[in-house]
């Protein structure tokens, strides 16, 4: 698993919805 920054993470998440 990478570990990824919170917010690129949330960004991610926010694209995917």
């Amino acid at each position: 698993m990478e570990q990824v920054p919170l917010g690129i993470y949330s960004k991610k998440k926010n694209e995917e919805n």
